[in-house]
């Protein structure tokens, strides 16, 4: 942990540009300090995407709560930021909220694939409205009535796909040769065990947990491998975290190293996302507690 608020500031700083291809993960900073956690949140506000968290908050469900939280608040307009999007992520969520009953197979992928649909449906244009715009259009310009319904076609049509961000959970950027439908599959067997408490029951949360992480951080890697983000060399997403040391905290920075650590074996190139916390070394081991 630096020694003082200004060290502390130059850290966060140096970290702070995303990490260029073939370079490794910027790693999570134990700072030590809630107020000087406050501190960042005021030097970072407007100048890239933010998430403040209170860990002590998240009791029910830990980590799967606190990454709703994170993504909610990475959401937000920060200009001249484009709005980051977390579809693999709200697809995982999705098909983990409920119990699926695999008794009936062919029922059970349907409703794992409404889940999907449900999540990725581009914003309906009304058939009253083009139909509207198509007979003003014709009245203006002969022949172009037409025209609004092709337009509404195109609005829609640049969504991206449902098959884009589906099949990723067949290969999940590591070359894995899964049927996107199977993975999902045990993440919802993962998210609703039926082991009784103990430590088969938290072994599989865990694996859920290591999944919705994944997604968490290939949606940063496709938000800042295309577009404006793609370009030059933009700050990370920053996530503060109080009370770091409470269940969701550690719960969650345990995911993330493992889920860091087998994307790195993997090649895989790391995510745009820094981690701060108020956790504090343990000054016998020199390991964060």
């Amino acid at each position: 942990m630096p020694s003082n608020d200004s060290a502390a500031l130059g850290e966060l700083k140096r970290n702070l540009p995303a990490p260029m291809p073939g370079h490794e993960p910027p790693a999570p900073l134990d700072h030590g300090s809630a107020g000087l956690l406050r501190d960042y949140a005021d030097q970072l506000k407007r100048k890239t995407p933010l998430a403040r968290v209170n860990c002590a908050e998240f009791t029910d469900d830990p980590v799967p709560d606190l990454l709703t939280d994170i993504k909610r608040q990475l959401m937000r307009r920060c200009d001249p930021y484009p709005r980051l999007q977390f579809r693999r992520l709200e697809l995982a969520l999705a098909v983990t909220d409920q119990p699926i009953n695999f008794r009936n197979h062919r029922a059970a992928q349907r409703n794992i694939k409404q889940a999907a649909k449900a999540t990725f449906a581009p914003p309906s244009v009304s058939a009253n409205a083009v139909t509207e715009s198509g007979a003003v259009l014709g009245q203006v310009v002969p022949g172009t009535a037409q025209v609004p319904a092709l337009i509404a076609g195109l609005y829609q049509a640049r969504f991206p796909t449902l098959y884009s961000f589906y099949k990723w959970f067949g290969h999940r950027d590591v070359g894995e040769v899964d049927e996107p439908l199977d993975y999902l599959a045990n993440l919802n067997r993962w998210a609703h065990p039926l082991a009784a408490p103990g430590p088969a029951r938290e072994a599989e949360l865990r694996k859920r947990d290591r999944a919705l992480v994944a997604a968490f951080l290939a949606d940063l890697r496709h938000a800042y491998g295309r577009g404006r983000l793609a370009k030059e060399q933009w700050y990370c997403c920053v996530a503060l975290l109080t009370n770091a040391d409470a269940l969701a905290g550690k719960a969650f920075l345990a995911r993330l190293h493992e889920v860091t650590e087998w994307l790195r074996r993997s090649q895989v190139e790391p995510a745009a996302f820094l981690v701060v916390t108020d956790r504090v070394k343990a000054p016998e081991t020199g390991r964060t507690t």
